[in-house]
């Protein structure tokens, strides 16, 4: 009979396994390379990493850090999906497929942190949304329809690989500090991811400006970018501080 570690009888571990090998695959069969592709291979991965990592470390501190870590990719993960599903790189489809069987996991990974045994074991699910917790910021939805805005503005065929790379980098982060943020169990932590979306908007922005200074695109166009990014920094801005106010307290 295989011998199996404690954390490999996990439902949520095992799921996480298989879903690394569907983000490769689907990167292996994508023929259009962006920034949301390699951080949906970095973040599945980073999941069953660190369930196994909880099962290692002695202490319930040290366990919930490693699940709070765990969560944190899985509702990346999430996200990478919406962005790849705008880049046309996924479909819809599919991806709310997948978003499903990551949700499921989600609830697992919850109640595995949620947990004040001394040992891993799954407990019935605490969060029964149809939809990751993220999905209803409006900041999130703000920053998806930043993405949407610079896929219809922008191509590798139409811009430099230096400043298409930049904007795709910078508009994918917020998208990903603000899901994984929101996951995040502590309210430094949610500051902090909050906190380094909010300095991905500012690249943005500031590299728009530079595409705009070197002539690559109408400044009209332009303009509307940075409206995006300025109401999506604002109600960023405005939860780090409502978390930052929290921790201090």
């Amino acid at each position: 009979m295989e011998s199996r570690l404690s954390h490999e009888k996990l439902d949520v571990y095992q799921n996480s396994v298989a879903f690394v090998a569907t983000a490769y695959e689907l990167s292996e069969s994508s023929t259009i390379r962006v920034a949301a592709m390699d951080q949906l291979l970095r973040a599945a991965e980073s999941v069953p990493i660190n369930i196994a990592a909880a099962n290692t470390q002695p202490g319930k501190t040290s366990e919930i850090q490693s699940l709070d870590i765990a969560s944190g990719s899985l509702a990346e993960c999430a996200s990478a999906l919406d962005v790849l599903a705008i880049w046309k790189i996924l479909p819809e489809a599919g991806a709310s497929a997948q978003k499903k069987v990551l949700l499921a996991n989600y609830r697992m990974l919850l109640a595995l942190r949620n947990s004040k045994e001394d040992r891993l074991h799954e407990d019935s699910p605490t969060y029964s949304s149809d939809c990751f917790p993220h999905e209803n910021l409006e900041c999130y939805k703000g920053a998806l329809q930043l993405v949407r805005w610079t896929t219809d503005h922008f191509s590798r065929d139409t811009l430099v690989a230096p400043h298409f790379n930049a904007l795709d980098r910078s508009a994918t982060s917020i998208v990903l500090n603000i899901a994984e943020g929101n996951a995040r169990r502590t309210p430094k932590d949610k500051a902090r991811f909050f906190q380094m979306a909010v300095s991905s908007a500012l690249r943005f922005a500031a590299h728009l400006d530079i595409v705009r200074a070197r002539g690559l695109s109408p400044s009209s166009g332009i303009e509307k970018g940075k409206g995006l990014v300025s109401q999506v920094t604002a109600q960023l801005l405005g939860l780090k501080r409502h978390w930052n106010q929290i921790h201090e307290d």
